[in-house]
């Protein structure tokens, strides 16, 4: 028997090789699509254990309370203060149903209260119904924490001591107006209202739980750097607006709310961040 191939073998091997490269051209033509659609950002940087795009927030000093607020709310918002942070990442979205859900079959933790409800539980809708707890068991499962108080507030307002993420008006960029939400609306969805760092969402859907406990005159004696919050408290700081909210006063960066670290609402949901080691 010859050990070479005859003219229908070669043109069978030749055939063959022509739809593997084909098959192959498809895959990484379908890759690279699939690729190029995920969201993408300027300042996206590093990623924890889930996956999740974060933005890159640079360390440097900013403006954080307000000394311009509204009736009671002023109060626990002054005096507006210079704080210095160190470099950290945070999520450029909130944590969405789908992440949550992934965390929960994983490691067993309880689900959402609202993960039966229609309104609550799209795939990208950020997750509600989640107390502090829960929020600081998925962070430290995706290699994260909750981010504090300070980092969500630079995040949200930049360096130059905005009133909103988008500017120092108080009228919403975005197109539809809260008023029309019934909802919480899905991640990324407020092109309009991003920070001054990229980050989505920040007043646009849902209340986030912060790793800081409350207590209102802590600006008034808080370090300025880094500052973690009071060491024990009754109730932890909940930042941003929610769509519940109707009126743009509730988008001011500045402004802190509170709630017991057990409750779980369907307009509380949170993001996570992480310590940047590198330095800038």
């Amino acid at each position: 028997m010859s050990g070479s191939m005859s003219n229908e073998e070669k043109r069978s091997t030749h055939a063959n090789w022509n739809i593997y490269v084909a098959t192959a051209t498809i895959i990484l033509l379908s890759a690279s699509v699939m690729t190029s659609a995920q969201p993408r950002d300027a300042n996206a940087s590093a990623t924890g254990n889930e996956g999740a795009p974060m933005v890159h927030i640079p360390s440097g000093p900013f403006i954080m309370g307000n000394d311009h607020g509204v009736g009671s709310m002023r109060i626990d918002e002054t005096p507006a203060h210079t704080v210095y942070l160190d470099t950290y990442d945070i999520d450029l979205y909130e944590v969405t149903n789908t992440l949550y859900f992934r965390f929960v079959e994983e490691t067993g933790h309880r689900p959402s209260t609202f993960r039966k409800k229609k309104k609550f539980n799209g795939p990208n809708q950020p997750v509600v119904g989640v107390s502090w707890d829960d929020a600081a068991a998925y962070c430290a499962w995706a290699g994260k924490r909750l981010p504090t108080e300070a980092e969500w507030e630079k995040t949200a307002r930049g360096t130059d001591g905005r009133q909103y993420p988008w500017g120092l008006l108080k009228e919403s960029p975005r197109a539809d107006g809260k008023a029309k939400l019934r909802r919480p609306p899905e991640i990324g969805s407020d092109e309009g209202g991003k920070s001054p760092f990229g980050v989505y969402d920040m007043v646009s859907g849902i209340r986030e739980w912060v790793a800081d406990w409350y207590l209102t005159e802590y600006y008034a004696k808080s370090p300025d750097r880094n500052p973690l919050g009071p060491k024990t408290g009754f109730k932890k700081v909940l930042r941003g607006s929610s769509w519940m909210a109707k009126s743009e006063i509730s988008d001011r960066v500045a402004l802190r709310r509170r709630d017991s670290p057990s409750n779980r609402k369907n307009y509380v949901g949170f993001r996570c961040a992480m310590t940047q080691s590198a330095q800038d």
